[in-house]
């Protein structure tokens, strides 16, 4: 239950603290997209489903409410969570170097064929 606890279960099996609206977020996720775009970041992303339905629901309303760190995804979240979701590496760069990967069918060792145009 979490009745009286400011613990909530994260999708990596950890266990985040619920604070008010202006603590760093965590998120719901609210359809399948969601749930792969947020798959590589577990511990942004509270595990509605470990709880049974009402507390799933309570968690629904606290993130509705807008008064907890606890929010349903949306794009308009991406902004302010790119911070948590990006290497610390890059925090504070302007322009980050990406190393070149060749296509798959490079890696195969096959040539790329552009298609005709007639």
């Amino acid at each position: 239950q979490l009745r009286g606890l400011r613990l909530g279960p994260l999708r990596s099996g950890g266990w985040a603290r619920f604070g008010d609206a202006s603590s760093p977020p965590l998120l719901l996720s609210a359809s399948a997209d969601d749930e792969g775009l947020l798959r590589p970041y577990p511990a942004l992303v509270v595990d509605v489903h470990a709880e049974d339905g009402l507390a799933s629901e309570e968690l629904r309303l606290a993130a509705a409410s807008g008064q907890t760190n606890v929010r349903p995804f949306s794009a308009a979240l991406l902004v302010p969570m790119l911070p948590l979701m990006l290497p610390s590496s890059w925090h504070g760069c302007e322009l980050v170097k990406l190393a070149a990967t060749p296509p798959p069918e490079a890696e195969a060792g096959e040539a790329a064929v552009a298609p005709a145009v007639e």
